[in-house]
């Protein structure tokens, strides 16, 4: 068996296996723990396309998986995570956190579906990606939630509007993997310092959220 046509689409599972696993850490109530796994199916989910078209063998059954692995990771991790993290306990701003939460969810699922079947393809996204919304989720949440339940529940309601929205968003489609095999080890250097401060990653996170905005008025 050629490892490389496989190799993308064990990317794809390895991100679906970190997100059930920050789903059992959200639930033992591992919040940061939570937070440095969904950082790393990030990385996973950006890696596992750039793998498939460097060694050609991109295909219709890894989209879909993508897609399947998308929505648990980036679309039900973030809504629990934000839910399961709320520290208010008024009945009512639970209540909103929980049909927020639905509604990330809903509009991530539309998204990824919505993203399978475009005919067009060009150098921008239409709607911000559930990967990055689902990490700006989770990351601002992390750090808003001990300040503002209303704060959190309005940036969720916001990524889940972008996300089916036409704002258009940089695809980095051009962007491939190098060959030489020191990059991959800055690469790596920069994973773990994202993880070891992720309101750096937060801060370069935001900054892709705004260049929608600016591309929309430019």
């Amino acid at each position: 068996m050629d490892i490389k046509k496989i190799l993308p689409n064990i990317l794809t599972i390895a991100n679906l296996t970190v997100g059930f696993a920050a789903i059992l850490l959200i639930s033992g109530e591992y919040y940061s723990t939570a937070v440095s796994f969904v950082i790393i199916a990030m990385v996973l989910d950006g890696l596992d396309g750039k793998v498939a078209r460097k060694f050609q063998v991109s295909g219709d059954f890894g989209t879909e998986l993508d897609s399947l692995c998308d929505v648990v990771s980036f679309g039900v991790v973030p809504g629990y995570f934000m839910w399961a993290n709320n520290s208010e306990t008024s009945p009512l701003i639970t209540t909103l956190f929980t049909i927020t939460a639905l509604l990330f969810l809903i509009c991530g699922a539309y998204r990824l579906a919505r993203f399978n079947v475009e005919t067009t393809s060009g150098e921008d996204f239409t709607g911000i990606p559930i990967t990055i919304a689902g990490g700006i989720l989770v990351l601002g949440s992390f750090y808003i939630a001990p300040f503002s339940a209303i704060l959190v529940i309005m940036l969720a309601v916001i990524l889940s509007l972008l996300m089916i929205s036409e704002v258009p968003y940089p695809s980095f489609k051009g962007v491939t993997l190098p060959n030489e095999y020191w990059w991959y080890l800055i690469f790596l250097g920069i994973i773990i310092l994202f993880i070891l401060f992720p309101l750096l990653f937060l801060f370069l996170l935001s900054i892709y959220f705004i260049s929608g905005f600016v591309k929309l008025i430019i």
